[in-house]
């Protein structure tokens, strides 16, 4: 029986520092059915799309092609990629991603294996690692990805041994039925930048539909370099959670991400109030316990102990920007976010 044949489609905005090795890799994988790369770009303005069309032209297959997103919002340029898709299955990775050769191969594998037991399945993915050449702060994140302090329960940054049905897999590497996705409308472009892959999946799961997560389907993820950058991607992510809840209300995990929200409530009123009352300190006490034991937890098993002290600095700016964020998204209503560099 011959592979079916699969779109990938990768989102990218002035992504001059990244996209040739990302597409690269993609024009790299060993494959055996036919696939069509669509680099759907929002107007960069640093050569991004320069580097495209020249691999364009020097890929003989033919397999590379460049798409316009005018509306300059990551779910735009997914439904444009969606839109210019001539094959039934669609991979999307993102332009800071490097894929080893056998991730298409990979997915598709899993994909297959688990649609002959499981007929409501739409979509199989993976994590995401930092790579081996990052700097001190990204390695720390990816460390403090690894535990459930760091992740929440997201396939994001955890390895996981075997096959496994999940919520959501994010669109950084996953592999869906490109008809199933248009069925349900695409993805909701009035998140703009953030949020968009986490409603999909809210929409497709009320529709009967589920989610694998496929061993051995890792793909190599630049991250942010400094706290900065960093704090401020956690203040976005936290707005898009609770659009995300706003819409389809609290559902399955609703609760465990409005953990940020209310700590970060508690501490607003905490802080003054615990000049001449003890007793609000107990709360904040137990989570930077709990965070310390974490850091611990991770670090050990990372076998770097000397990362400690940054994984639990990264634990603090993850948390308290990202209730921060959720505050400023239901105070806030959705809007088209411009582009957010994931």
């Amino acid at each position: 029986m011959s592979s079916p044949a699969v779109s990938v489609i990768v989102v990218c905005r002035n992504e001059r520092s990244n996209i040739r090795r990302s597409l690269e890799s993609l024009l790299a994988q060993d494959y055996g059915g036919d696939f069509e790369i669509l680099a759907v770009d929002g107007r960069s303005e640093d050569g991004t799309r320069e580097i495209v069309e020249a691999l364009a032209r020097e890929d003989a297959a033919g397999r590379l092609r460049l798409v316009d997103n005018a509306a300059l919002t990551i779910a735009a340029g997914r439904n444009r990629g969606l839109e210019a898709a001539r094959f039934p299955l669609v991979a999307f990775t993102d332009a800071d991603c490097f894929a080893p050769p056998g991730w298409l191969s990979s997915l598709v594998a899993g994909y297959a294996a688990t649609k002959t037991s499981e007929p409501a399945l739409v979509a199989v993915g993976g994590g995401n690692s930092v790579p081996l050449h990052a700097g001190t702060f990204a390695r720390a994140v990816g460390i403090a990805r690894s535990n459930f302090w760091g992740n929440h329960g997201s396939v994001q940054g955890r390895i996981f041994r075997k096959a496994a049905f999940v919520d959501h897999l994010p669109t950084v590497n996953a592999l869906y039925e490109r008809e199933a996705l248009t069925q349900a409308g695409g993805f909701d472009e009035s998140f703009g930048s953030i949020g968009e892959d986490v409603d999909l999946s809210f929409r497709l799961r009320a529709r009967g539909r589920c989610f694998a997560y496929m061993p051995g389907t890792q793909v190599e993820h630049t991250l942010v370099t400094g706290w900065r950058a960093w704090l401020r991607k956690m203040i976005v992510y936290g707005q898009g959670r609770a659009w995300v809840l706003a819409k389809h209300g609290i559902g399955s995990g609703g609760v465990l991400f409005l953990i940020p929200l209310l700590f970060v409530l508690h501490l607003i009123v905490a802080i003054p109030l615990g000049f001449w009352w003890r007793p609000a300190w107990i709360l904040p006490g137990i989570y930077l316990g709990a965070t310390a034991f974490a850091a611990l937890h991770a670090g050990v098993g990372a076998r770097s102990v000397r990362s400690i002290p940054l994984v639990y600095a990264v634990y603090l700016m993850t948390h308290i920007p990202y209730g921060m964020g959720q505050i400023a998204g239901f105070l806030r209503p959705r809007h088209r976010t411009r582009w957010v560099r994931l």
